[in-house]
């Protein structure tokens, strides 16, 4: 009978789907769009690397895309679905219209900046801003992301960001504060001792602390024209020597290994 009475007022049936379902249903076109998209352009280059004659740019059909999504996150303002809009239609502008993410994003913290979804978007931040100029504001957008936030996770990821950006575009003392400010919300200081963690493996570990820790380790000690932090090391006949021991003489340090 309820079946019956919904049909007889001749409601349509997509009418009792909400914003976040008729996101979704657009983001299955946004990823179609940009495999045709990608595909297409692959097919415009030959085999020499070079770009086939008479070859047409395809048609790119994802900013149009991303213009609904914005209308879809505008009309769901006010309601619990708005910060998790907002961050997803963020998410597809860092790949489709990097130019208005940052200022996209800077919207979405003064509106939810508790929103969960954020911190999937902040650990592909250092992989996603390709553009040296934008690291700056992108780290100082995330410094009042972190100000903003009330949940110390959020603060906590969004300042190891910003310290990587800020790291990135060599500016230390901002990537110390950020850093440093991580330690603090652990109740943790700055250690002395030297960094355990692998560079090419900090990215992917979890532990933000102790990656903050030995980011401040390099800012503070393993910057060019800083003395080099000394090394003890034991040769392959077993005996052992420091690196101090060769001072005054020019050494060449190379590290190295296998897999």
């Amino acid at each position: 009978m309820a079946l019956a009475s919904f049909l007889f007022l001749g409601v349509p049936i997509d009418a009792v789907a909400g914003p976040r379902e008729d996101f979704e249903k657009l983001e299955i076109d946004m990823e179609i769009a940009t495999e045709d998209y990608f595909s297409g352009m692959s097919e415009m280059v030959g085999e020499d690397g070079k770009a086939k004659v008479g070859a047409k740019v395809p048609v790119d059909r994802r900013p149009a895309l991303l213009r609904k999504m914005d209308k879809i996150a505008t009309k769901a303002k006010g309601t619990s679905d708005e910060g998790y809009l907002l961050a997803q239609t963020l998410s597809w502008a860092l790949n489709v219209d990097s130019a208005t993410a940052l200022d996209r994003f800077r919207k979405l913290v003064k509106s939810n900046p508790n929103e969960p979804s954020i911190e999937d978007i902040l650990e592909q931040l250092p992989y996603t801003i390709t553009d040296k100029k934008l690291l700056s504001p992108w780290a100082g957008a995330l410094v009042e992301l972190a100000d903003a936030a009330s949940q110390k996770q959020s603060k906590e990821i969004a300042f190891f960001t910003a310290g990587l950006l800020a790291l990135e575009s060599a500016d230390l003392d901002k990537a110390r504060t950020c850093f440093s400010k991580v330690l603090r919300l652990n109740g943790r200081k700055q250690t002395t001792k030297t960094a355990t963690v692998p560079p090419e493996s900090r990215e992917d570990d979890p532990d933000k602390v102790a990656l903050a820790g030995a980011y401040l380790y390099e800012i503070d000690h393993l910057q060019i024209g800083m003395a080099a932090p000394d090394l003890v090391v034991k040769k392959l006949n077993g005996e052992m020597f420091t690196l101090r021991s060769f001072r005054g003489k020019t050494v060449l340090l190379n590290f190295w290994a296998t897999w």
